[in-house]
């Protein structure tokens, strides 16, 4: 009769330490402890399923009885080793404790450890599913275990450490088998793959390892099933077929769905998934690597990090913001962590996932501070202003002033003001007269330009800026400026929005619109742009627009989000963007001197003064 072929794991079980995949640690100790003749009588082996403890267990065995041990490795020539390794040793003695649990099986145990062994140097008891045993049998055997005859070494071995006895595990040295790590599990996947003439694609070496879920022996016995299964080379495809396992183009498709907020597309994958029966177990852990990368990359643009994406496919992910991708990876572990052994696993994780999509596209349509980048170095241009343009209602300076208090006229409330902060708006109100005095020249930024600026947003930079604005502005005693000459100069900054700040430009949203007018005609000048550059330690493209434009842009940008029309933030170009300004002159109108008398009455001609 035909032999039965035995199983992949059973053929390519190892039989020294360095064949062991994974627990490098956990074998420099043991090797050690052989090397010095100092291992304990009792070893405790933790860990799930497939990990290796069984194996270790038999190749520690099979070392401390060979004749010649070769740097704590068993030499494999010598009777006993030969012996060992056909499962035939007459002083190893394998016991399945799940079938043998009670405590009659521990008093033959007992009876026998106090014979010598009968060929080697140990008499070795290897008790699997160690926490099978009855209470009886546990504390039949503690004594033992305590004070085991010289020649005598037990080997414990499960898969729930919490099941063990305290008194059981103080009298044994534990090891923990965690799961085997993603390289040693690949690599011995490609090994054994190559030792039995198969080709398999690196897709679905990652994907085996996904299914396995760190046991060596469970990848195996995938592996061996689709070999069955498919006798070319293997890819991921046919692990798709025989698993139903989910693809990494449609891993990605479906993190870019989630980023979107395409909260259709997400409710009709699960569907389309759960039909073709997919383990959402897997999915959310491969999930969860490719997060893990994507976040990686992120923080360091290091390709190195990278075992399951390339390059190309991370920086698809570049424009979206960190912080979601943390809040996703929370949402998929804490499914993953409450469904792993239960039927709901995947209505749980739809909901996390749209629960984190609701509050991030809440707060993505009403956050005032979103991340901008402009990537065109389209030029600056003034527009001239016609006396029409100007006294629309919307535009009019004089509504827009009426807004603006009267700084003699403040209530009791704003007694409290200090007083530099007084002087300070009645100078502002002055810029602004004095600029209806002169040519008026409105500069007109293209939305694309903000937009990018927007893109670059780093919330680290735009703590940095608003810190270094502020230190314009102290106060001394909460009444005058620490330097006034320093807050004089930049006054136009003063109790503005800094919204978004990129590698290479700033937004700021000022309240009305000829303040940010007025700022962007402000930095035309390249003394005061310099001398805020060097405040700022850096020289920057400053945008200046106002809230309703503010709203405006935050509509665009969304929509363009919506519509997966946003680009990649590019740098800008600091002095190319201040020299592509274009100045024209524009005759200053009846209509405008007569707005100018009227603004002068709404604020006392005496309380402004024009100065150069």
């Amino acid at each position: 009769m035909e032999e039965i072929k035995k199983s992949l794991y059973r053929i390519y079980r190892p039989k020294n330490f360095s064949e062991v995949a994974g627990h490098e640690n956990l074998k420099t100790i043991l090797i050690n402890e052989i090397k010095t003749n100092s291992f304990p009588h009792a070893l405790l082996f933790s860990g799930q399923r497939g990990t290796g403890k069984t194996s270790v267990a038999k190749i520690f065995a099979k070392v401390v009885n060979c004749n010649n041990i070769i740097e704590g490795e068993a030499c494999q020539n010598c009777e006993s080793c030969r012996l060992a390794d056909n499962n035939s040793h007459p002083d190893i003695f394998e016991i399945d404790a799940a079938s043998n649990n009670g405590v009659d099986e521990i008093r033959n145990i007992k009876t026998n450890v106090s014979t010598l062994p009968t060929f080697s140097k140990f008499k070795i008891y290897i008790i699997d599913e160690f926490h099978m045993l009855t209470n009886s049998a546990f504390n039949a055997l503690l004594k033992t275990l305590e004070e085991p005859p010289t020649h005598v070494i037990f080997i414990l071995a499960t898969t729930e450490l919490n099941k063990i006895p305290a008194t059981i595990i103080s009298r044994c040295q534990g090891f923990n088998f965690k799961k085997i790590n993603q390289m040693a599990m690949t690599n011995k996947i490609k090994e054994i793959a190559n030792l039995e003439q198969v080709q398999i694609t690196d897709e679905a070496v990652q994907e085996i390892y996904y299914l396995a879920d760190g046991s060596l022996r469970d990848a195996l016995n995938i592996l061996e099933q689709v070999m069955v299964f498919q006798t070319g080379e293997i890819s991921l495809d046919h692990l798709k077929m025989v698993f139903s396992v989910a693809s990494k183009k449609e891993k990605l498709d479906l993190l870019e769905d989630i980023f979107n907020f395409r909260n259709e597309k997400i409710i009709s994958y699960f569907e389309s998934a759960l039909n073709q029966g997919i383990d959402f177990s897997v999915l959310s852990l491969s999930l969860l690597e490719i997060l893990k990368e994507i976040i990686q990359y992120k923080l360091t643009h290091n390709s190195n990090f990278m075992k399951v994406l390339d390059k190309s496919e991370a920086e698809k992910f570049e424009n979206y913001q960190i912080e979601n991708f943390f809040k996703i990876s929370d949402a998929l572990s804490e499914a993953y962590g409450k469904t792993k052994s239960g039927n709901t696993n995947q209505d749980y994780m739809l909901v996390s996932i749209l629960k984190v999509i609701y509050h991030l596209n809440i707060k993505n349509i009403n956050k005032k501070d979103a991340n901008i980048v402009s990537s065109f170095e389209e030029k600056s241009t003034f527009e001239q202003i016609t006396p029409n343009d100007n006294l629309k209602s919307e535009e009019n300076p004089i509504e827009e002033l009426k807004s603006f208090k009267n700084p003699e006229e403040h209530t009791e409330a704003e007694d409290h003001q200090n007083i530099d902060e007084i002087k300070l708006q009645k100078m502002i109100l002055s810029d602004i007269v004095k600029h209806s005095t002169n040519p008026l020249y409105k500069i007109v930024i293209s939305d694309k330009k903000i937009i990018n600026v927007i893109l670059g947003a780093k919330k680290e930079q735009r703590n940095l800026i608003n810190e270094k604005i502020s230190d314009i502005f102290k106060l001394e005693n909460g009444q005058i400026f620490s330097n006034q000459k320093l807050a004089t100069k930049f006054r136009l900054l003063w109790n503005h929005k800094i919204t978004a700040v990129s590698d290479s430009g700033i937004l700021i949203v000022c309240d009305h619109e000829k303040v940010a007018d007025l700022l962007n005609e402000s930095l035309q000048d390249l003394n005061y742009r310099e001398a805020l550059f060097d405040l700022l330690n850096s020289p920057y493209a400053i945008i200046a627009i106002s809230k309703n434009n503010w709203n405006n842009i935050k509509d665009d940008y969304l929509k363009m989000k919506e519509n997966n029309e946003l680009w990649k933030y590019q740098d800008i170009e600091i002095n190319s963007f201040y020299e592509g300004i274009i100045r024209k002159n524009n005759k200053l109108s009846n209509e405008v001197n007569s707005s100018l008398e009227e603004m002068k009455d709404i604020f006392g001609i005496e309380n402004i003064k024009i100065v150069d």
